[in-house]
C-alpha cells in the first residue's frame, strides 16, 4: 500500500530530493520528475568527542516504536550477545530509547536495558563504540551520522550503513552476521582495533561530505534553478 502510495505521489511532482544513492535510484526508475541527492547533514564539532571511560562502553540508541529497531535489538540479544560471552573483558554494552519494553529493561556488570535518555547528543559522547545492528529498513541512519560527526567507533551492518559512503575499516566496521559482530566487539575490547583513528576518519568523512551548511546550500540551489527553469 505504502509502495503504491509513493509512486503515485513521485508522479505528480517536477523535483525529488532523495536522501539516498538508493532512493534516487528508486525515484528515476518510477518517475520523470527531476532527482537529486541530498543526504543527512550534521554539524560536526570541532574535535572528537572522547568518553574517558577506562573500559569500552559499547551503546545503541534508538525509539523502539521503529519496527527495524526492536527487531535490531532482539537480533544482537538473541543472536550476538550469546556469542559474546566473557569475550568484552571489563566492558559494558548500553542500550537506550524511547518505548523500551519493560521485560527487557535491566542493569548488570556487563549490560544494561534502559529507557528514554534526557540528552541523545550527551548519552552519545559517554560511550566509546556504537552499536547499529540493524536487519531492515532504508534511507540514512541519522543517529549514525550524528555519532561518526562525534568520532565514535561504529559498528553496523550493511543495512545499516546503507546511504553512506564509508568504507569498512576505514570510517566504520562492517558486520553482517551474529559471530562477525560478535567478534569485531571483542577486538574493540581486547584494543586490537584502533577505535580512535576510525573515529578520527568518520569525523573527518562527515565534516567533507555530510556537513549540513553545503548540504543545504546545495538544496538551495537546485530549488532555485527549478524555479528558473
Amino acid at each position: 500500500r505504502l509502495f503504491r502510495h509513493e509512486v503515485e505521489v513521485i508522479g505528480k511532482v517536477d523535483a525529488i530530493g532523495a536522501i539516498t544513492p538508493e532512493d534516487a535510484r528508486f525515484f528515476s526508475s518510477n518517475s520523470k520528475a527531476e532527482v537529486a541527492i541530498f543526504p543527512a547533514g550534521m554539524q560536526v564539532p570541532a574535535s572528537p568527542a572522547r568518553s574517558g571511560n577506562e573500559n569500552i562502553q559499547f551503546f545503541h540508541l534508538g525509539d523502539m516504536n521503529w519496527e527495524p529497531n526492536k527487531e535490531a535489538v532482539n537480533y544482537f540479544l538473541q543472536d550476538i550477545w550469546p556469542k559474546l560471552n566473557d569475550r568484552i573483558l571489563d566492558s559494558k554494552v548500553v542500550f537506550a530509547g524511547r518505548n523500551m519494553p519493560e521485560n527487557l529493561i535491566q542493569n548488570s556488570d556487563k549490560l544494561s536495558m534502559m529507557g528514554d535518555v534526557e540528552s541523545a547528543s550527551e548519552f552519545m559522547k559517554g560511550g566509546d563504540v556504537m552499536l547499529l545492528p540493524l536487519k531492515s529498513g532504508g534511507g540514512m541512519r541519522v543517529k549514525l551520522v550524528e555519532a561518526m560527526s562525534l568520532g565514535k567507533c561504529v559498528i553496523s551492518t550493511s543495512i545499516g550503513a546503507e546511504g553512506l559512503e564509508a568504507e569498512d575499516g576505514v570510517h566504520l566496521l562492517i558486520a553482517d552476521s551474529a559471530e562477525d559482530f560478535a567478534a569485531k566487539m571483542a577486538a574493540c575490547a581486547a584494543g586490537h582495533i584502533n577505535m580512535k583513528e576510525i573515529g578520527t576518519n568518520a569525523q573527518q568523512l562527515i565534516r567533507e561530505k555530510y556537513d549540513h551548511t553545503s548540504i543545504s546550500q546545495r538544496l538551495f540551489y537546485f530549488c532555485q534553478r527549478l524555479v528558473r527553469s
